[in-house]
């Protein structure tokens, strides 16, 4: 247990250090940023590497690494949509804010308001783009994870996705965006994981 705890927190380094990378600078996701973002939680894995070890099981060891990976992307990519303008402050470049720069055709990223970005991210799809990206990926973990029985987690998963959905639906209805995005969109967050 130790030798794998000790490996799960190099996976989970590795992943943050390699992610450092948009930190200051806009450079695209390609997909190892996408796995690496899973990585980053890789310290999750010690829980499911316990439970491997107490009942003598490898085999849901080996699903549940790959389902926890892609769950936790998913669930990233949303936080990130969520607490976008939080990243834009700390100058951390996640995938929301890069796919609202490549809308900007060489204009400096710096020069844009909050409201200017926030309005790239509604009206040119972006946020469309970042929740499908994160289904995706929500529905590839609930795949793993419901191999191997873990219906607590398919069960939190598909709450995500009933949320994704909703933020789909509120962003494609005209003019229901009053006020901040970032609000609007955890509060629909919330509901369905209060449920």
């Amino acid at each position: 247990p130790a030798r794998v705890f000790c490996l799960y927190f190099e996976e989970a380094m590795q992943a943050e250090r390699y992610l450092w990378r948009h930190h200051s600078k806009v450079l695209p996701y390609e997909d190892l940023d996408f796995q690496m973002i899973g990585r980053r939680t890789a310290l999750l894995k010690n829980c499911v590497a316990c439970f491997a070890t107490v009942t003598n099981m490898s085999q849901p060891l080996v699903m549940a690494q790959k389902g926890l990976d892609d769950l936790s992307t998913g669930i990233q990519l949303v936080d990130d949509l969520v607490d976008w303008n939080d990243d834009f402050d700390s100058k951390i470049f996640t995938y929301p804010l890069v796919l609202c720069f490549q809308h900007l055709h060489k204009q400096n990223p710096a020069l844009l308001t909050p409201n200017e970005i926030e309005k790239i991210i509604v009206e040119n799809g972006v946020a469309d783009q970042v929740l499908y990206t994160a289904e995706r990926y929500l529905f590839a973990g609930k795949r793993e994870l419901e191999s191997i029985g873990a219906q607590g987690m398919v069960t939190l998963t598909s709450q995500l996705l009933r949320s994704v959905n909703e933020m789909r639906a509120f962003l494609r209805t005209p003019g229901k965006l009053k006020g901040s995005l970032s609000v609007a969109l955890k509060g629909r967050l919330d509901i369905n994981l209060m449920h």
